[in-house]
């Protein structure tokens, strides 16, 4: 079974969704990140690999409103 993940950072709250549904939601005053690494699948320091499928991965370069998650 697959499933859609989200993470979402307003710079005040962090917020997960497993699904479209709210999982977890936080305080977390951040500033947005300059050039750096990413890492899909396993630690950036390439422990602990992901054992499973990813399917499909996307990055925007605007903020997704909630509605649109799930598309």
């Amino acid at each position: 079974r697959w499933h859609r993940l989200a993470s979402v950072c307003n710079g005040e709250e962090l917020r997960h969704y497993v699904d479209g549904v709210l999982e977890m939601a936080k305080p977390a005053p951040l500033t947005p990140p300059g050039p750096g690494k990413t890492s899909v699948g396993v630690r950036i320091n390439r422990v602990h690999w992901f054992k499973g499928a990813i399917r499909e991965i996307r990055f925007t370069g605007r903020a997704l409103g909630v509605e649109e998650l799930g598309r």
